[in-house]
């Protein structure tokens, strides 16, 4: 009894890290090309919203991390082209490598992975999802949280690409 109570403790605990960590994961892609195409530190990840549970300078992680979102907070905050297409683009390849080590793992046969079988089956398609929703060029709706109201990466990657000059 208590055994199965803790095992479920564990997967509730596992499906919330594994949320995290893949929002943090496609947020770490943005940082990646941020850091690529401007060589700058000023940056924040937010993970998540409601109440903060860890921060740091360049982190925020929040209880219910079900969406997150990279920001530029250096003072020249103007973008060439390239720059807008790495820093878009960043955040959904790193998404999609993180797809395709979850299938990866996941073909793999292990008693956790075959007990947190739905578990793991729900962060793979979360991170589809986040994959095709960053890349759909829109305007996300004002109700989704932290960025309601934002451009999708594909819409920032869109906009680049059509522009002569940014």
């Amino acid at each position: 009894m208590l055994i199965n109570v803790l095992l479920e403790i564990l997967g509730i605990i596992f499906l919330w890290l594994g949320i995290a960590l893949s929002v943090l994961i496609h947020e770490t892609g943005h940082m990646a090309g941020y850091k690529l195409a401007k060589g700058k530190e000023d940056w924040i990840i937010q993970v998540g919203f409601g109440k903060a549970l860890f921060k740091t300078k360049n982190l925020d992680i929040r209880i219910l991390p079900f969406s997150g979102v990279f920001y530029d907070t250096a003072p020249d905050n103007a973008y060439t082209k390239a720059q807008v297409l790495m820093c878009s683009a960043g955040g959904p390849v790193f998404s999609l490598v993180l797809i395709l080590i979850l299938f990866a793992l996941g073909a793999s046969t292990s008693a956790f992975i075959d007990y947190y079988g739905p578990t793991w089956d729900f962060i793979r398609t979360y991170n589809i999802i986040i994959f095709i929703s960053a890349i759909i060029p829109m305007r996300y709706p004002s109700f989704f949280p932290i960025i309601g109201g934002m451009e999708s990466d594909g819409m920032h990657i869109l906009r680049a690409l059509r522009s002569k000059d940014i």
